[in-house]
């Protein structure tokens, strides 16, 4: 226990009260699940591959790099350049323990966190935002940083759209903070929103000072929060940034498109708002943006309410195309199993090059490097392919009868395939099984086998749909099983 001129501070309550992987990942770090704890990228130098261990030790973080280590107080206060007292009530005034949407077990927040807003005045208040990040001034850098350090140009995109899509904070320490206590925002509204924190003088400074950010709507269409990039040079500064959990934002819900229109196309899912943009962008510029509806989690991690929004926006296909690393692999299996077994739809999945993120290899291949996420183009490398192995391993990741439930979670998505798709799928699945151990004899394959006809026929009965309907008395041979598998050779 600490103590002060104003009194103890319980360092173990503090501890406890915020989870040091929650306040970490609420801080706009992309954490990945290692060991005991969880890994990424350090927000206090640069830092391309993960350094930073976040709760391998209780309650601690290490980086690796640059040998910053800690526990919360101390990271907030590294962070935001506090003291150890002003870390404390930084803490204790915005709770920064947003879910880490991994596996860690979410904190709930309660619904009356934040009393004095309501979610229709959060609404306003984030209007009123974006409304300051989009004037001629922040909007015009805002496209000019991303065509000139990105490769991404969205002038078309927003000629499509009708709407300006990106905007910037500006670089003043309360610029927007100003603007809104002069548009009638309390500061305690400011803080609830967490458009704004307290500096260790007690002065309200922005919370997405130098950040160029976009706006992630509600289902109804109004804006929920801000996501933000730094364009700052200071590398102590984290590359991104979201709201914590406030009135209208949850990250867990949080889904984030530039493109509103989502009906029939193709839904693509990416891991950060820059390479939505980037899909949406090259697809307004080839006068595609009808055919792609790029979308982000905002991160790695998925869950089953993103999941939801995904299959039930009314896109005709799914293709899961998060960055060409271990974390985005790790994320492209969550995110498979969160369609697939969650919501039993189909999904495919597009395997990046190693270090490549959608953003990179469209500023590469331009227009025409979208076929890397059309189903209908021309086969290439990379292209969208069937995730039987990402399937099969999220099957025996949760079964306690790995034959009977890896067929039971491969079902619902066979039986909603073309018989080609159908055909890979089951074979990525067969090979899987058999390198995990479980296909002694074939015995997995001639299962499968046996389910596929039994669920065709059944199918067949009730008239299903051309494309459902396989045929039921030969169902192995067009799936491309018996003689062709291995097991049966």
């Amino acid at each position: 226990m600490t103590t002060a001129r104003t009194g103890p501070v319980d360092i173990p309550a503090v501890r406890a009260a915020h989870p040091i992987h929650e306040v970490v990942a609420a801080a706009g770090i992309k954490l990945s699940s290692r060991g005991h704890g969880f890994v990424g990228c350090c927000p206090f130098h640069d830092d391309s591959t993960p350094s930073l261990s976040v709760g391998g030790v209780k309650d601690r973080f290490h980086c690796f790099g640059c040998g910053a280590s800690g526990d919360v107080i101390d990271f907030v206060a590294r962070l935001e350049g506090l003291g150890f007292r002003e870390a404390v009530q930084r803490l204790n005034s915005v709770n920064a323990a947003v879910a880490a949407s991994t596996s860690a077990t979410r904190a709930p927040a309660g619904p009356d966190r934040w009393p004095m807003v309501s979610a229709e005045r959060g609404y306003a208040i984030n209007a009123l935002a974006w409304e300051y990040c989009c004037t001629t001034v922040p909007h015009a850098f805002a496209v000019s940083y991303l065509r000139h350090h990105r490769g991404i140009d969205v002038r078309d995109l927003e000629v499509q759209v009708g709407e300006p899509l990106v905007g910037h904070t500006g670089q003043p320490w309360a610029g927007m903070s100003r603007h809104l206590l002069g548009r009638g925002v309390t500061a305690d509204e400011l803080l609830a929103m967490d458009l704004s924190r307290r500096s260790r003088t007690g002065r309200l400074t922005d919370t997405f000072r130098g950040r160029l950010v976009v706006p992630v709507r509600s289902p109804s269409g109004h804006i929920a929060g801000l996501l933000g990039r730094t364009t700052l040079p200071d590398a102590r500064t984290p590359k991104y940034r979201n709201p914590t959990r406030t009135a209208t934002f949850d990250k867990s819900t949080a889904l984030y498109s530039p493109n509103p229109a989502s009906h029939g196309t193709t839904a693509v899912v990416v891991e950060g708002p820059i390479d939505a943009l980037a899909v949406a962008a090259s697809a307004a510029s080839s006068d595609r943006l009808a055919e792609f509806w790029p979308c982000t989690a905002n991160g790695v991690s998925v869950s089953p309410s993103q999941a939801r929004r995904v299959t039930t926006s009314g896109a005709a296909k799914v293709v899961v195309a998060l960055d060409g690393d271990t974390p985005g692999a790790e994320g492209s299996e969550r995110w498979i199993d969160a369609v697939c077994r969650g919501q039993r739809r189909p999904a495919m999945l597009t395997r990046l090059p190693n270090g490549m993120d959608p953003a990179d290899w469209l500023a590469r291949h331009g227009a025409t490097g979208l076929a890397a996420f059309d189903p209908a183009a021309t086969p290439g490398d990379p292209r969208p392919e069937q995730p039987g192995r990402e399937l099969v391993r999220a099957a025996l990741a949760a079964a306690s009868d790995p034959l009977r439930e890896t067929i039971r979670d491969l079902m619902p998505v066979l039986m909603a395939l073309p018989t080609r798709d159908a055909r890979d799928l089951a074979a990525q699945a067969d090979g899987e099984m058999t390198r995990q151990g479980w296909n002694p004899k074939g015995i997995f394959t001639q299962t499968l086998v046996q389910a596929v006809a039994v669920a065709a026929a059944q199918r067949c009965d009730v008239a299903a749909p051309r494309s459902l309907r396989l045929d039921a008395p030969a169902a192995d041979r067009s799936l491309g099983l018996g003689a062709d598998f291995p097991a049966y050779r």
